[in-house]
């Protein structure tokens, strides 16, 4: 009971600082972003710099189709998880964003909610579910504004990210994979590898974060970009970029990153 209160107390700072944040733009964003330790998990908050990339050669393999976001899963009468307790004032500015992220990922039941690209302000060093510059370097990309962006979010009652969806309004479809690559994903790094792969019988790309064999999963649908962070496919004891003669596919990716783009509705 009182990890489950702490928790939501976390979710409470995340709602107040998304709520109560304003814009400050600028010019020449140079924000960081902090490495965590758990693989399948962004930090929320955090002061330390971006991390350095490490060089990985780009694979070319023919690819396809663990760990799951941490969370307090307390059993209902039904012998169903209970959801997390909302905090007051959640956001849910995009509701119709929130309804394709998944209610449970992999028996964690999450919390839903959406926020405007420019409550996260540009130039900041702190990453709080994202980094403050990321909407801005993805809008720009994409040619459109930072009103045109929404990002809405299913977290754990621990803070554990399970997905993110973004929405850019005005941006083309397929655009929306190729302009988060451009921009190096969540980390911010030029020259990462990205890797095809067939998830749920979708496709999918797999963006290297640079820091370690861990990234992002990408899948657009319904003109919405999807994130799932997880490590990297693999196949055998061989990880794309790790291996000197990376084999032909089929890959294999984590199991709830299937959970999570595979119900994406």
């Amino acid at each position: 009971m009182r990890a489950r209160s702490i928790a939501r107390s976390g979710i409470a700072i995340v709602v107040v600082f998304v709520t109560a944040c304003t814009v400050a733009p600028a010019a020449s964003p140079v924000p960081s972003a902090s490495p965590t330790p758990n693989p399948n998990q962004l930090a929320l908050a955090s002061h330390s710099p971006r991390p350095t990339a490490r060089p990985t050669p780009r694979p070319t393999p023919t690819p396809t189709a663990s760990p799951t976001p941490a969370g307090t899963v307390s059993p209902g009468r039904s012998g169903m998880p209970m959801p997390p307790a909302e905090a007051p004032g959640t956001p849910h500015v995009d509701p119709d964003l929130e309804a394709s992220l998944p209610a449970l990922l992999s028996g964690t039941p999450l919390i839903r909610m959406s926020v405007h690209g420019s409550v996260f302000t540009s130039g900041s060093d702190m990453c709080l579910l994202i980094c403050g510059d990321e909407p801005y370097r993805y809008a720009k990309e994409l040619g459109v504004g930072i009103d045109d962006i929404t990002i809405a979010f299913a977290i754990s009652d621990s803070l554990g990210i399970g997905m993110i969806a973004y929405r850019a309004r005005g941006a083309k479809a397929d655009r929306l994979i190729p302009a988060r690559i451009a921009i190096g994903g969540y980390t911010g790094h030029g020259g990462l590898y990205d890797l095809p792969v067939t998830v749920a019988g979708r496709p999918v790309t797999y963006l290297d974060g640079g820091m370690g064999d861990t990234g992002e999963y990408l899948m657009t649908r319904h003109d919405v970009l999807f994130i799932v962070l997880g490590e990297a496919p693999s196949k055998g004891t061989c990880r794309p970029g790790f291996c000197a003669s990376p084999p032909p596919g089929p890959w294999t990716v984590p199991a709830h990153v299937i959970d999570a783009l595979g119900g994406v509705p």
